[in-house]
């Protein structure tokens, strides 16, 4: 059998259902064989101390390890700096519950590399795969590990305290840390108590960097020190006064970042202060109170608000901004959060509330969700119930579409489809997934999202061939990503089937010039190429013509 690569493997498929289960890294395979855990268990956390049977084979089915036969499991502290195990072996138990047995195929990557290795096992190949049946046992809390983390010996961290959260922070994210530095002597040579801090920013000066590296490995509440070395004549990550000192780090919060806008550009993002209580989020038709307590241009309080107000409202029924109706969905009762957004015209602003965010770049909104009150799950009503509510929620997005909401009403048309399986093949729902798809289309058509709008359309075109909105849709889609061919294409359908279609016809119109323009320019620019002068880079005015022009043209109306 051939030898597996890295690139063999898909990342982060654990072959179980289960949401919670960690993200596997390439190199790293799992089959599960008994998924019967202890009730009620957990799954190790780095750092702590794991018991596992493993039995190890090579590709052919030899085995060269097994604990079994020795009548002795092998414990192993994760993430024990140097190893006492490979990397998948650790890797493989911070997937697994108390009791289940899984296999795991692990590459040279995370086994025993690719050159001579001391630790490997007689039998196995060099740059060899191996395929550990692996059984975990137990696992509990180890005070005592330590983490290397330059590698180099010169700044090891030790746990003082373990922490009560599971996971890990990551570089750009926002904390809330004590830090306290001192020399030999006992002397305190800095001290910072509830410091915020961002991973990666300079807050202590010449051991910025080992501050950093040790928070990226603690958990909340996680208390650690660092004894500090002097890492090279000219080398300034810890300096003279600080070498042979002791850092101490307490992770005492992890603010949860999360990108709440509904196309995850980035642009509404959520920043929790106050955790909530509960699991349970408003869903569409909630009802909730919200309280806005502040809202900024990141520096000063936004003209016209005039101090926390409660906002009552109902769950996409698009009577509130934007980036309540799109933050609350995830959050939970007490919640309270920050939310910044990056195009508030678009989301924040609304006079009523006193959000007048005329030329403000960016917008900050401090928010919590009050109050939450119980509501149907529309998923769970019978069929005939939930097409006519199915076709409420498509009316109601025709009309935020009408009032220039596109967001919002793209959100409704994709929790139209979300309430129909597969496999419900009723008339009236084939009739509510296609016209659906057509509005999901105008609506990505105005957001900026062609590559979407084409993959509606043919969602329709493969149902109807013949649908001329669909087509048509389509044919603007490839016209703003330059597709000139498949635009005209398109277009020509559409007259084919409606020749009076006067909107068509101006887009023939339309894609014809930019497609001459574009013509033009390649050939200027290849001439001057040819006459070795420096080539002309292709100008985007011809791409903004074509936007402009799109949002002027009237889409039909729709379904």
């Amino acid at each position: 059998m051939a030898e597996l690569e890295d690139s063999d493997f898909q990342s982060s498929d654990e072959e179980n259902d289960d949401p919670t289960a960690p993200v596997l890294p390439k190199g790293v395979r799992k089959v599960i064989i008994d998924a019967t855990p202890v009730e009620g268990s957990e799954r190790p956390i780095f750092g702590d101390e794991v018991t596992i049977h493993v039995v190890m084979r090579v590709i052919d089915g030899t085995a060269v390890w097994s604990t079994r036969e020795e009548g002795t499991p092998f414990t192993v502290v994760v993430g024990q700096w140097p190893r006492e195990t490979i990397e998948g072996l650790e890797i493989a138990a911070l997937s697994m519950y108390k009791g289940e047995v899984s296999r795991f195929t692990i590459t040279p990557r995370f086994g025993y590399g690719v050159f001579e290795n001391p630790q490997r096992p007689a039998g196995v190949p060099l740059k060899g795969n191996v395929i550990c049946d692996v059984e975990l046992l137990s696992f509990k809390p180890c005070i005592s590990k330590k983490v290397d983390l330059f590698n180099d010996g010169c700044a090891v961290k030790s746990i003082v305290e373990r922490g009560e959260g599971k996971v890990f922070p990551k570089r750009g994210q926002d904390l809330l840390i004590s830090v306290k530095a001192t020399a030999r002597d006992g002397q305190i040579l800095s001290e910072h108590v509830d410091l915020a801090y961002r991973i990666g920013d300079d807050c202590c000066g010449s051991i910025t960097r080992v501050v950093a590296e040790g928070i990226l490995n603690m958990t909340e509440g996680e208390k650690a020190t660092v004894p500090m070395r002097r890492f090279g004549i000219d080398d300034a990550i810890v300096d003279r006064e600080h070498a042979a000192g002791t850092l101490e780090l307490e992770l005492k919060r992890m603010f949860e970042f999360a990108d709440v806008s509904p196309q995850k550009n980035g642009s509404l993002m959520k920043k929790v202060l106050i955790r909530g209580e509960g699991k349970v989020r408003p869903i569409d038709t909630s009802n909730v109170t919200v309280t806005l307590t502040a809202a900024t241009n990141g520096v000063e309080t936004l003209p016209g608000f005039t101090g926390a107000r409660d906002v009552d409202f109902c769950v996409g029924e698009g009577s509130v901004i934007d980036a309540l109706e799109f933050a609350v969905l995830d959050m939970v009762a007490g919640e309270t959060a920050v939310l910044t957004c990056t195009e508030p015209m678009s989301y924040c602003h609304d006079e009523r509330l006193g959000l007048q965010c005329s030329g403000a770049s960016t917008v900050v909104l401090t928010v919590e969700l009050k109050h939450l009150e119980p509501c149907f799950v529309a998923a769970e009503l019978p069929l005939a119930e939930r097409i006519a509510f199915a076709q409420a929620r498509k009316d109601k997005g025709g009309e935020l579409f009408q009032q220039s909401r596109f967001r919002l009403a793209l959100d409704r048309y994709d929790k139209v489809l979300a309430l129909f399986n597969a496999d419900e093949n009723d008339p009236a729902v084939a009739e509510l997934r296609l016209l659906c798809e057509l509005n999901r289309a105008a609506c990505l058509l105005k957001v900026g999202d062609p590559t979407g709008a084409i993959a509606a359309c043919n969602n329709v075109l493969d149902v109807d061939p013949d649908q001329i909105k669909a087509l048509f849709r389509r044919g603007s889609a490839r016209f703003q990503m330059s597709n000139y061919s498949g635009a005209l294409s398109d277009m020509n359908e559409v007259l084919q089937k409606d020749p009076r279609n006067v909107d068509a016809r101006n887009m023939v119109v339309q894609i014809r010039a930019a497609k001459k323009q574009y013509s033009q320019k390649e050939k200027t620019t290849a001439a001057k190429m040819v006459i070795g002068q420096e080539a002309v880079p292709q100008s985007v005015a011809a791409k903004s013509r074509i936007s402009t022009l799109l949002s002027c043209l009237p889409l039909p109306c729709l379904a």
